[in-house]
Protein backbone atom coordinates (compact mmCIF):
# COMPACT_ATOMS: atom_id res chain seq x y z
CA UNK A 1 0.00 0.00 0.00
CA UNK A 2 1.39 3.35 -1.03
CA UNK A 3 1.84 5.95 1.65
CA UNK A 4 0.99 8.98 -0.44
CA UNK A 5 0.27 12.02 1.65
CA UNK A 6 -2.34 14.42 0.51
CA UNK A 7 -1.18 17.99 0.19
CA UNK A 8 -3.28 19.60 2.88
CA UNK A 9 -2.61 23.11 4.03
CA UNK A 10 -2.92 24.15 7.60
CA UNK A 11 -5.45 26.90 8.35
CA UNK A 12 -2.56 29.29 9.10
CA UNK A 13 -0.93 28.58 5.72
CA UNK A 14 -4.27 29.02 3.93
CA UNK A 15 -4.88 32.34 5.72
CA UNK A 16 -1.37 33.49 4.84
CA UNK A 17 -1.92 32.61 1.17
CA UNK A 18 -5.26 34.46 1.10
CA UNK A 19 -3.70 37.51 2.80
CA UNK A 20 -0.89 37.54 0.19
CA UNK A 21 -3.45 37.29 -2.63
CA UNK A 22 -5.39 40.27 -1.22
CA UNK A 23 -2.19 42.30 -0.94
CA UNK A 24 -1.26 41.47 -4.54
CA UNK A 25 -4.75 42.47 -5.71
CA UNK A 26 -4.50 45.72 -3.72
CA UNK A 27 -1.20 46.47 -5.47
CA UNK A 28 -2.92 46.12 -8.87
CA UNK A 29 -5.72 48.54 -7.96
CA UNK A 30 -5.60 52.20 -8.90
CA UNK A 31 -4.46 54.50 -6.11
CA UNK A 32 -7.28 55.66 -3.87
CA UNK A 33 -7.76 59.41 -3.86
CA UNK A 34 -7.94 60.97 -0.42
CA UNK A 35 -10.19 63.70 0.94
CA UNK A 36 -8.62 66.67 2.78
CA UNK A 37 -9.42 64.82 6.04
CA UNK A 38 -7.32 61.86 4.89
CA UNK A 39 -10.26 59.49 4.32
CA UNK A 40 -10.45 57.46 1.14
CA UNK A 41 -12.52 59.18 -1.53
CA UNK A 42 -13.59 55.77 -2.84
CA UNK A 43 -15.22 53.94 0.10
CA UNK A 44 -15.36 50.52 -1.57
CA UNK A 45 -11.67 50.58 -2.38
CA UNK A 46 -10.78 51.67 1.15
CA UNK A 47 -12.60 48.67 2.69
CA UNK A 48 -10.33 46.11 1.03
CA UNK A 49 -13.22 43.66 0.79
CA UNK A 50 -12.25 39.98 0.51
CA UNK A 51 -14.91 39.21 -2.13
CA UNK A 52 -13.85 38.42 -5.70
CA UNK A 53 -15.94 41.24 -7.21
CA UNK A 54 -13.64 43.78 -5.54
CA UNK A 55 -10.32 42.28 -6.60
CA UNK A 56 -10.46 43.71 -10.15
CA UNK A 57 -11.16 47.37 -10.87
CA UNK A 58 -11.56 48.84 -14.34
CA UNK A 59 -10.76 52.44 -15.25
CA UNK A 60 -12.30 52.96 -18.69
CA UNK A 61 -10.42 55.08 -21.19
CA UNK A 62 -12.07 57.46 -23.61
CA UNK A 63 -12.06 55.98 -27.10
CA UNK A 64 -11.74 58.19 -30.14
CA UNK A 65 -11.90 57.17 -33.78
CA UNK A 66 -13.27 53.91 -35.07
CA UNK A 67 -12.79 50.46 -33.69
CA UNK A 68 -13.55 48.34 -36.72
CA UNK A 69 -12.76 44.89 -35.38
CA UNK A 70 -14.32 45.31 -31.93
CA UNK A 71 -17.37 43.15 -31.21
CA UNK A 72 -20.74 44.58 -30.29
CA UNK A 73 -20.44 42.91 -26.89
CA UNK A 74 -17.14 44.72 -26.23
CA UNK A 75 -18.69 48.03 -27.33
CA UNK A 76 -21.66 47.48 -25.02
CA UNK A 77 -19.33 46.67 -22.10
CA UNK A 78 -17.28 49.79 -22.76
CA UNK A 79 -20.44 51.92 -22.93
CA UNK A 80 -21.60 50.43 -19.62
CA UNK A 81 -18.23 51.13 -18.01
CA UNK A 82 -18.30 54.71 -19.32
CA UNK A 83 -21.77 55.15 -17.79
CA UNK A 84 -20.77 53.65 -14.43
CA UNK A 85 -17.34 55.29 -14.09
CA UNK A 86 -18.67 58.69 -12.89
CA UNK A 87 -20.79 56.93 -10.24
CA UNK A 88 -17.68 55.10 -8.94
CA UNK A 89 -15.14 57.97 -9.02
CA UNK A 90 -13.58 56.69 -12.24
CA UNK A 91 -12.70 53.11 -11.20
CA UNK A 92 -15.44 50.49 -11.49
CA UNK A 93 -15.23 47.23 -9.50
CA UNK A 94 -16.41 44.06 -11.24
CA UNK A 95 -19.12 43.80 -8.58
CA UNK A 96 -20.66 47.03 -9.95
CA UNK A 97 -21.10 45.36 -13.34
CA UNK A 98 -22.92 42.46 -11.66
CA UNK A 99 -25.14 44.90 -9.74
CA UNK A 100 -25.88 46.75 -12.98
CA UNK A 101 -26.90 43.44 -14.63
CA UNK A 102 -29.30 42.76 -11.75
CA UNK A 103 -30.81 46.22 -12.12
CA UNK A 104 -31.20 45.71 -15.87
CA UNK A 105 -32.79 42.27 -15.35
CA UNK A 106 -35.26 43.73 -12.87
CA UNK A 107 -34.52 41.81 -9.64
CA UNK A 108 -31.89 42.06 -6.91
CA UNK A 109 -30.90 38.96 -4.89
CA UNK A 110 -30.84 40.42 -1.40
CA UNK A 111 -29.28 38.30 1.33
CA UNK A 112 -30.16 38.31 5.00
CA UNK A 113 -29.54 35.99 7.92
CA UNK A 114 -32.66 33.96 7.04
CA UNK A 115 -31.82 33.46 3.36
CA UNK A 116 -31.94 35.19 0.00
CA UNK A 117 -34.94 37.00 -1.48
CA UNK A 118 -35.25 38.29 -5.03
CA UNK A 119 -36.53 41.85 -4.73
CA UNK A 120 -38.04 43.43 -7.86
CA UNK A 121 -36.29 46.66 -8.84
CA UNK A 122 -39.71 48.19 -9.60
CA UNK A 123 -40.70 47.68 -5.93
CA UNK A 124 -37.49 49.34 -4.84
CA UNK A 125 -38.21 52.19 -7.23
CA UNK A 126 -41.61 52.74 -5.63
CA UNK A 127 -39.96 52.85 -2.19
CA UNK A 128 -36.93 54.97 -3.02
CA UNK A 129 -37.55 56.96 -6.18
CA UNK A 130 -41.26 57.06 -6.91
CA UNK A 131 -42.19 55.34 -10.12
CA UNK A 132 -38.95 56.11 -11.99
CA UNK A 133 -37.04 52.79 -12.16
CA UNK A 134 -33.84 54.21 -13.72
CA UNK A 135 -33.51 56.49 -10.69
CA UNK A 136 -33.47 53.54 -8.33
CA UNK A 137 -30.64 52.01 -10.35
CA UNK A 138 -28.56 55.12 -9.80
CA UNK A 139 -29.52 55.08 -6.10
CA UNK A 140 -28.44 51.43 -5.76
CA UNK A 141 -25.09 52.24 -7.37
CA UNK A 142 -24.71 55.20 -5.00
CA UNK A 143 -25.37 52.92 -2.01
CA UNK A 144 -22.88 50.43 -3.43
CA UNK A 145 -20.24 53.14 -3.94
CA UNK A 146 -20.77 54.29 -0.35
CA UNK A 147 -20.33 50.64 0.76
CA UNK A 148 -23.87 50.35 2.15
CA UNK A 149 -24.37 47.42 -0.26
CA UNK A 150 -21.73 44.82 -1.14
CA UNK A 151 -21.82 41.72 -3.31
CA UNK A 152 -20.39 38.54 -1.79
CA UNK A 153 -18.65 35.71 -3.66
CA UNK A 154 -22.02 34.13 -4.53
CA UNK A 155 -23.03 37.49 -6.10
CA UNK A 156 -25.66 38.07 -3.41
CA UNK A 157 -26.26 41.69 -2.44
CA UNK A 158 -25.69 42.21 1.28
CA UNK A 159 -26.44 45.22 3.42
CA UNK A 160 -23.33 46.66 5.03
CA UNK A 161 -22.40 49.34 7.52
CA UNK A 162 -20.56 52.04 5.50
CA UNK A 163 -17.01 52.81 6.52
Amino acid sequence: MSSRRKNRQTPAARASRQRAARQAARARRPETARTPEGRAAHPLMALDLPYSGYQTWITPKTVTGTAGDVSEEARALHARLQRLAPLYAGSVPMAALRLDNYIEQGTIPLGATYGVSRIPVADMAALFAGEDAPEVGQLLHELHFRSALVLDDQHIVRLSVPA
